[in-house]
């Protein structure tokens, strides 16, 4: 089994960014950076574009120890490993000489630099030239979650044998519109937590599924119809559950695919009125926001 790369969580987002640099430079691979992305320089036409974000919550403290125990890779003294999403990074760097490949910044800010490159005329001719857009940012060991035709999805459950799932926000559906995408788990739980870990296997078994699919989605996917997005803001803290507070200045907005928005409660059933803001748990249980408050002892900070 392959391990982890631990050099990639004792970086910050720019010093990862100097990292890539530096392997692409000396792997003799274009690549273009703009807006503090980095993605391919010359693109070989109907494969998948593969993408990856750079930054973690917060930064998370890369200065804290890392620990391997058994099959599973944490950061000692209650810290954020941030998997979420280095162990993407680390998948897209293994194979990095034979894919399409865009390295975003600020992904965990609602996608600052997805939405940079999506008015950029040499990102907008890749995404135009691209089969499709896979993103390995998603907990667990076995979800895809969609943003694209449902045979697009079905044909990467077949190869993979992941499952469709349910999800909110990555950078891949910034560009929704003009190229079909999903969002693979890479093996972390508990993400944005001091309790967030990755499980080995689950991402080997992620590691193993980018050949698969750069080989065999080679035909240019259709997107789904331009559909409107809404924005969230989010001033909610999550307090004693998480180790990280968002504020306006922050985080001015939060996206959401229409298909996301109505969403049940798990604890008191109560259907979204585009009114409330729900939340998942660490399960992936939507959670309204009255419940989160009494499921986890958490209260709303000011």
């Amino acid at each position: 089994m392959i391990q982890p790369n631990l050099h990639l969580y004792k970086l910050t987002q720019d010093e990862l960014r100097d990292y890539i640099t530096m392997i692409l430079i000396q792997k003799k691979i274009p690549f273009i950076e703009v807006h503090g992305c980095i993605f391919s320089g010359d693109i070989v036409k109907n494969r998948p574009l593969f993408v990856a974000h750079m930054d973690t919550v917060k930064d998370a403290d890369v200065s804290g120890k890392l620990r391997i125990s058994g099959n599973t890779l944490s950061r000692k003294g209650q810290r954020i490993l941030g998997a979420d999403d280095r162990a993407g990074v680390d998948i897209l760097l293994r194979h990095i000489e034979d894919i399409n490949f865009c390295f975003t910044r600020d992904e965990e800010l609602g996608g600052v630099g997805a939405h940079l490159l999506d008015t950029n005329p040499e990102f907008c001719y890749i995404l135009e030239n691209v089969s499709c857009a896979i993103q390995y940012d998603r907990r667990g060991s076995s979800d895809i979650i969609p943003y694209g035709p449902s045979d697009f999805i079905r044909e990467i459950e077949n190869l993979t044998g992941y499952k469709s799932a349910y999800g909110t926000f990555t950078d891949v559906a910034v560009w929704e519109d003009s190229v079909a995408g999903a969002n693979m788990s890479v093996g972390y739980s508990k993400e944005h937590t001091s309790a967030e870990t990755l499980d080995i296997e689950a991402w080997n078994y992620a590691l193993e599924t980018l050949p698969i699919l750069n080989e065999n989605l080679t035909e240019r996917i259709k997107p789904n119809p331009p559909r409107q997005f809404s924005h969230r803001i989010s001033n909610y803290s999550y307090a004693d559950e998480y180790d990280y507070h968002w504020s306006d200045e922050d985080l001015s907005w939060y996206m959401d695919s229409e298909r996301d928005f109505r969403h049940t409660c798990a604890y008191c059933q109560k259907e979204d009125t585009f009114k409330l803001t729900f939340y998942e748990d660490e399960d992936g249980n939507y959670c309204c926001e009255d419940c989160l408050t009494l499921v986890y002892g958490l209260r709303r900070i000011s």
